[in-house]
């Protein structure tokens, strides 16, 4: 029981960990019907809560990852405009020195 009680609670600090618990409000362990015995109930509970790890964290990377290429875009796109501004200004005092 102690075992059992320590692994939910580890999952609970990971649930928390991938922030989790503030996108979902109910995570459900599933229990198949014919479980021989107490160990193999655990196993399949392990089971299940390690796929939801899995597939929770393959989801926060992805839009970590997504939110990484956006944040690299938008400051590839000011260092652009950045350029594209320097540019003119030396062309714009190119003209003015000819002018004068």
């Amino acid at each position: 029981m102690r075992e059992r009680i320590e692994i939910l609670s580890d999952f609970r600090l990971v649930v928390r960990w991938l922030r989790l618990d503030t996108e979902f409000q109910y995570i459900y362990i599933i229990n198949p019907l014919n479980a021989d015995s107490k160990e193999e109930e655990l196993k399949a509970q392990l089971m299940t809560i390690k796929k939801q790890i899995d597939l929770n964290y393959s989801r926060v990377s992805q839009e970590h990852g997504e939110r990484n290429k956006r944040l690299s875009n938008s400051i590839r796109d000011v260092k652009d405009q950045v350029y594209e501004i320097r540019q003119e200004l030396k062309t714009m005092r190119e003209e003015n020195r000819f002018t004068n």
